[in-house]
Formats: structure tokens, sequence, C-alpha cells
């Protein structure tokens, strides 16, 4: 045992060491998502492995953390419960230790900190009596193991010895350090393989441990398979491995105490947050509620009755689900806590013919399928209840929109920002972006939207395509009021926040879709560093937000783009917006005003001689005439002003595309407006 004397005498000739932790994977992992439940559950697993490695350096007394911050680690510190924690996979702190060969202890106990933690969660799901279903556990147990070698998990680590008054240049050579730790490529194939096992449909670089049947010899078995598998959020297609597995069994956990079935079987809590058709649906529901509510209830009262019955073969899970509905906590209800795939176009007439599939697949000559059938029967049945109320619905209020925004933010060159800064000023400026991090959740609640990653000035979420430019505005002026009350750096030097958004069909593959966002992300501050290099006196580049870049793909057509500051992109949508809602049920003053300059661009497309220009004023001449028709005052929008001063057919373009955004935003908008109250 060591005495407080030689402990005093070690701790003054310790050294100091800073030290930088990169955890993974990031990109495989989370982008390997299919669902909104992989990526709900991605982000929170790379928090925790991190927040088991920063708990593990800052418990052993002689470690001071830089990134992220002691009290971010710990639940408490969030406002709601289903906001956070969600910590950024890197570390950076300060260590003191005897030398280097200690720092590397260190760093190799939070290492097997984080194995460890993992790979007794793999463990726990193989021994969990309600997921021995179609699992094969001994091949959980050996991913369990291999996970505990090393396997999965990415742990990057440097450091070096902080000496004189040289900060600064220790963490540039961390930084150096670090990269090229991470560009050395190392790929180890996964410790745990076997002959002719079947891939992971998310990551089909390791083996699924899901047990199969084929359903060309043993159909009913295989049918018996799936339904089983599906009432645990696995679909027909997918093939897990551990990982995989973890990501789905995680959303039965999550709210166990107060949702777990009397006799301990299965049963599926409500969803710790709003699917993706629930938060697409949303304007169509509170529109509904607010002018026929009693509707909605019977449907509602009808998905109750049929969850009842929780177990381990629930006929509700057949055709919807009970989720967290948005802007609201776990335990509150508002007018639709269900997921409402059965309320879009058609969406009852497929659901009755996927269940007559599962019911034809069985057959009824083996009395032991009873179990399966009877809640094929009661899904059915409750289709039947619930198909005149949705039918009034439609009749009332049309068909809800299956779009919904997906936006991606970044802070605008924060890594070369927080790199320049040392000392007092750096934990100031970490600690401002935890302020933001932890407010930006309310924003996007307070927005009907949810958020799969908030972590520093990166965040990613997904929400109602009316709500998606206030969202950026909001957040956008957040993130710049909680960088300029750090005072860190200079009222106009302040950093800003750029954003992407998609505009996604709730059907398209996610993955897909979060591609598309950083890609519009990227675009958004491409040309806010072009249009700042060109001109660094330009009032358009040099304001106080950041840029936004807007992406619509309609089906059948191309993409429609939107580029620019946020602050100018969110004043012209609402200039049309407002005249767009002017027009009432008039809908050709937007569309065809649109369509009519990308036929101008078509036509002049060519740029002969003289007819670029000639083409650019015929197209401003037509839309200033159709205005002149709608009594409106040229000086009194200010797009107008600048569309008649565009001198190229990108910028025509950009105005034709502008429109048509607005008047998808206006559509989807007059959805949640009582009906006496609807322009559109």
């Amino acid at each position: 045992m060591t005495s407080g004397t030689e402990n005093a005498t070690a701790g003054a000739t310790d050294k100091a060491f800073i030290v930088a932790i990169a955890l993974g994977p990031v990109g495989r992992f989370i982008a390997g998502g299919r669902r909104s439940r992989d990526l709900w559950y991605g982000s929170r697993l790379l928090s925790e492995l991190t927040r088991q490695a920063a708990n593990s350096l800052h418990e052993n007394g002689s470690t001071t953390l830089y990134v992220p911050l002691p009290e971010t680690l710990y639940c408490d510190y969030w406002s709601k419960p289903h906001q956070g924690p969600v910590i950024p996979n890197k570390i950076l702190a300060l260590v003191k230790a005897k030398d280097a060969e200690q720092v590397r202890d260190d760093l190799d106990r939070a290492r097997k900190a984080v194995l460890d933690f993992l790979a007794e969660e793999v463990r726990k799901l193989a021994e969990d009596e309600k997921w021995k279903i179609g699992v094969d556990r001994s091949a959980l147990q050996a991913q369990a193991d291999a996970i505990e070698g090393g396997d999965f998990v990415e742990f990057y680590a440097a450091w070096a010895p902080l000496s004189g008054d040289e900060p600064a240049a220790v963490e540039r050579a961390r930084d150096v350090l670090l990269a090229g730790r991470k560009a050395a490529r190392v790929f180890p194939a996964p410790s745990w393989t076997k002959p002719g096992r079947p891939k992971c449909s998310l990551d089909p670089g390791r083996d699924s441990v899901m047990v199969e049947e084929n359903p060309r010899a043993k159909p009913r078995e295989s049918t018996r398979l799936m339904m089983d598998r599906e009432q645990r959020g696995i679909r027909r297609d997918e093939r897990l491995d551990a990982i995989g597995l973890l990501r789905r069994r995680a959303v039965f956990e999550e709210v166990v105490e107060t949702n777990r079935a009397d006799d301990g079987k299965l049963c599926l809590p409500k969803l710790p947050f709003p699917p993706l058709a629930r938060v697409a649906a949303d304007p169509w529901l509170e529109g509904a509620a607010a002018n026929s509510r009693h509707l909605l209830e019977a449907i509602v009262d009808e998905l109750k009755r049929l969850d009842e019955g929780r177990g381990d073969r629930n006929p509700l899970l057949l055709i919807s689900s009970p989720c967290r509905e948005p802007a609201k906590a776990l335990d509150e209800n508002g007018p639709f806590p269900y997921d409402p795939s059965l309320l879009f176009e058609n969406g009852i007439q497929t659901m009755r013919r996927e269940l007559d599939r599962r019911r034809k697949s069985l057959g009824n000559d083996d009395p032991s399928d009873g179990e399966y059938l009877e809640p094929c029967k009661k899904a059915a049945s409750a289709l039947r209840e619930m198909e005149r109320p949705v039918r009034q619905l439609h009749d009332l209020f049309g068909f809800p929109s299956p779009y919904y925004a997906m936006l991606e933010a970044d802070g605008d060159d924060m890594g070369h920002l927080l790199g320049e800064l040392t000392g007092e000023r750096r934990t100031r400026a970490v600690e401002a972006l935890g302020e933001f991090a932890r407010h930006a959740w309310d924003e996007i609640d307070g927005c009907h939207g949810f958020a799969f990653y908030v972590g520093g000035d990166e965040l990613t979420a997904y929400l109602p395509v009316d709500k998606a430019l206030e969202l950026v505005g909001a957040l956008s002026g957040l993130f710049t009021a909680e960088m300029r009350a750090s005072k860190v750096w200079k009222h106009d030097s302040c950093p800003t926040l750029s954003a992407g958004v998609v505009i996604a069909h709730q059907k398209e593959d996610m993955r897909a879709v979060r591609d598309r966002a950083s890609a519009a992300l990227k675009r958004a501050k491409r040309h806010r560093k072009h249009e700042r290099d060109r001109s660094s006196t330009d009032p358009s580049v040099q304001g106080e937000s950041g840029w936004v870049c807007i992406e619509e793909r309609p089906a059948g057509g191309t993409a429609r783009t939107l580029v620019g500051p946020i602050d100018r992109i969110r004043n012209e949508q609402a200039e049309w917006g407002q005249l767009i809602a002017r027009a009432g049920n008039d809908r050709d003053l937007s569309l065809a005003t649109a369509h009519g300059l990308l036929e101008w661009a078509d036509r002049f497309r060519t740029n002969e001689a003289g007819s670029g220009d000639l083409g650019i004023a015929l197209a401003q001449a037509s839309v200033w005439q159709r205005l002149k028709r709608r009594d409106q005052d040229r000086g009194e929008l200010r797009w107008l002003q600048r569309f008649l001063a565009a001198r190229s057919w990108a910028e025509i373009r950009d105005y034709a595309n502008a429109i048509l955004l607005a008047d998808r935003i206006a559509d989807i908008a007059a959805q949640r407006q009582p009906l006496g109250r609807r322009t559109r």
C-alpha cells in the first residue's frame, strides 16, 4: 500500500500529457442503418462507448477532461428523458502520469472498458429468453467473445508530452499523430466468421447470427419464423449480426420497467422516437384533430383494443406500433400515438393484402398454426373497423403528405477554430458547444422533429417539411448566440452554422436519404467558402448566418436544389409563401410561373449569340406581367427585385426551384390549418 507522502511525491514528479481518442466505427455503422430505430440506437451506442472510455480516464483521478465535459457524461444534464445523452466520439484530455508507458496503460484500460461493456451487452442478448426464437445463441456468444478480443470497436489514441509554454504546438502535434494513426488504414477482418452463413444486411462484412429456414422446403416453418422476427422489429428480408440485433432489442428495453407484460412475455413499448411516417403525417394529423378529432379517436380506440393482448404475438404489430409523438414526452399522448402508415393513400389496402399473404402461407390444416393465424384475424378485423373513419378523413382532408425533411447541420470551420484555442478559451468554447447541443434538442422538439444525433456543433434530425426552414433558422441563431456568449471570438468573426436539408419520401431508403443530406451540407459549405473567397465585402456572404442547401427530388424528376445564406433563403421562402397564400386555390400563380421559367431556360440553354440575354429578359418580363395582373407592386417583393437583376440561366433556375419548394411547403403547411382557414 502506498503512503500519502509517497503519493504526494509521485504526484510532484508526474508529467502532463495531451491525450486524444477517437472511437468508431462511425461512417459505416451509422450510415448502415436502414430504419429510424437503427440510427436512433446507433448514435447512442457510439455515445455510450465514448462515455465508457471517458469515465475510465476520468475516474483515475489524474485526468482532466476537455472534450467531453465531465457533466455531459450523465443523463441529468439533459432536460428531457429522450434528449441525449449523445456525446461526440472524440475525447481530448490532460493526463498526469510518470511516463508515456503509464499513459499507454491508462488508455489500454479505457479500451478494455469499452470492449467489456459491448461484449456484456451481447451476452445479455444471448441469455434473453424473449430473443431466443430464430437466433443462433452459439453465434451470439462467439461474436461476444470476438468483441471482447477487439472485434468491431475502433479505438484510436495518440498522446504527446506537454512541456513549457507550447500547448498549441503540442496540440497540433497531437492532431498530426492522431491523423497518422487513422491514416494507417488497418482493416482487420471480423474475428468470428463461419463458412456458408448469410451476411448481415446492415454490415455485409459481418456474419448473421440468425437461424434460417428454407421457404421452399419448409414454407410453414419459414413463415412462422418470419412472423416471430417481425414481432421483434426485424423485417422478413433482414439478416442481422450481434450488433444489428442489439439495435432492435434496444427499442424493446428503452422503457422496460413501465411496459413489461405481467407474464414476462415480450412486449413492444412505445417507441422512444416518432417513426418517419408519424413525422411526415404530423401536419395532416394536426389539421384532422382540429376539425374531426372524433374520427381520429375512433381509429386510436381500435388500435388500443388491438394492443390489449400484448404478448409474444401482438396483432397490433402487424399493422402499426405505439410511438412517442413529435414534441411530446414519452408518457404524453397527443392526437395519434401510433405509427400512422395505415392513414396514407392505399395504406389499409396494402396491409390487408399482406395479412392475406401471411394466412395463405400458413394454411389451415395444422392446429398449431392457430397462435399465428389468430393475430392475423384480429388485425384484419381491426382494419375493417377502421376503414370507414379513415375514408371519411380522406374525403375531408385528402391524403397525408408522405414527405419529411432530413436535416444535417455542422459548425463552419469549427475544427480549425477550436484547434487555435488553448487553456481557458478552449474550455469556454467547448462549454458553449455543449450549451448549443443541450438547447438544440428543445428547438428540434419545438418544430415537431426528432434528433438522431446532437453532439457539439454537429446534429442530424428529421422533421415535418413545413418546419424545416424554421428549424434551420432557429439553430443558426442559437449557435451564433452561444458562440457570442462564450466571449471567445470577436463579434464580427463569430462561427456560424450551415445545414443541408433533403425532402424525402418516407419509404425511401434512409441510407440514401442520409447520403443526400450529407452531400447537401457539403454543398452549402462549399458555396459559402467560394463566395467568401470571391468577395469578402459582399453583404450576401458576410451576414451572421451560415448557408443552407435544400434538395427535393420528385418522383420521376430531376433533383431541385436551392443554395444560399440561411437568412436570405428563409426570407425569400416566406415571401413566396405569403404570395402563394394570397393566391388562394388558384395554383397557376406558383406552378405555372416556375415551370414557365424552366421552359425558358431549356429553350435558350444553347446560349447562342444574343439569345441568352434576350431569353432572360423575356423570362423576366413574363413573370413581371403575371404579377402585375395580380396587383403586385414591383417594390413590394425583395426577391422580385433580385430576380429582375438576374443575368444567368442558373439564377433563373434557382428562382424556379424556389417557387416549387415554396409551393410544396405551402401545401403541407395548409394541412395543419382548420378547414375554415385553409387557403389551398
